[in-house]
């Protein structure tokens, strides 16, 4: 029987970013954990949440 794991990875940004930087930076996250994923054959299924900060 496989085992089931569920990491968590959080971060905070320290970047001051206009709503058009964060949108490329979140871009390029996404592509780049895609390609990694792909590569070790890692199903995608994780979630990706910015947030400003507030809550």
């Amino acid at each position: 029987m496989s085992e089931l794991h569920r990491p968590v990875y959080a971060r905070k940004n320290l970047l001051e970013m206009n709503e058009a930087e964060a949108s490329a930076a979140i871009a390029q996250t996404l592509e780049t954990s895609r390609r990694n994923n792909a590569k070790v054959e890692v199903a995608e299924s994780g979630c990706l949440r910015p947030c400003d900060g507030t809550r």
